[in-house]
């Protein structure tokens, strides 16, 4: 539940996909989501192998998401997941589960508890035609869960700015350090305020798109970027 509750949570819009997967492999093929402003790409899988599965993002086949895009580039992706131990690993030792082998020789009660921390995606085992447009991800052996993937349209250069679609979105978030805000454009000015519209930080021309917060107190906060866009952060 704490995996499937981050789709109703951001409100993310399942994405039709097209997968190649060979038929001995026992995994399913994975299941695509994006969110409401298209700059992240939530891919859920589940790898009941006992060694690592690597999949190829094709970043090409996501420009019919911005109609006046040329390319789509791919920033580095996290991975957040459920680890068990040994293939077929549940949540418990019983009689349904006769085909978990691990509890014959494994001495617990329960294993599948909470999430890992958020971690970085560690390629492995990728092809060595991917270039720069494509993305490798892997999933580490016995574990299910999600990658989330910042995704941004780029625009031929000879477009005037005015036909550019602006876009932001700040990542990652919830956060309780920093965020980093993905953007099409240069980001000129940045307030955060509380619920109460209390001014709680402003960054003139930060020089860097990774603003900290580690001096706000936890709560829900609201982000003004380039005085346009309003988002939302969760400081936790």
């Amino acid at each position: 539940m704490q995996l499937l509750s981050e789709i109703n949570r951001n409100g993310l819009q399942y994405l039709p996909s097209t997968q190649f997967i060979a038929r001995s492999n026992i995994n399913q093929a994975t299941t695509f989501f994006i969110n409401a402003g298209k700059t992240l790409l939530y891919i859920y899988y589940t790898n009941v192998k006992n060694e690592p599965q690597t999949y190829t993002l094709y970043s090409a086949n996501l420009l019919p998401l911005w109609p006046l895009a040329d390319f789509v580039t791919v920033s580095p992706a996290s991975l957040i997941r459920l680890q068990a131990n040994k293939p077929y690993s549940t949540a418990g030792k019983g009689n349904l589960y006769d085909i978990n082998l691990c509890y014959t020789t494994t001495p617990h009660d329960f294993e599948l508890r909470e999430l890992e921390v958020p971690e970085p995606n560690v390629p492995s085992g990728c092809s060595a035609l991917i270039t720069g447009e494509n993305r490798c991800l892997t999933a580490p052996a016995n574990s299910m869960g999600y990658f989330i993937v910042p995704i941004a349209p780029g625009f031929d250069p000879r477009l005037e700015a005015a036909s550019k679609p602006a876009y932001y979105t700040i990542f990652p978030n919830p956060s309780n350090t920093s965020f980093n805000i993905i953007s099409n454009q240069t980001i000129e000015d940045v307030k955060i305020f509380n619920l109460d519209g209390i001014l709680k930080l402003e960054l003139n021309k930060p020089g860097t798109n990774n603003i900290n917060i580690e001096t706000l107190p936890q709560g829900v906060y609201l982000i003004l970027i380039n005085n346009t866009t309003v988002l939302k952060l969760i400081k936790a």
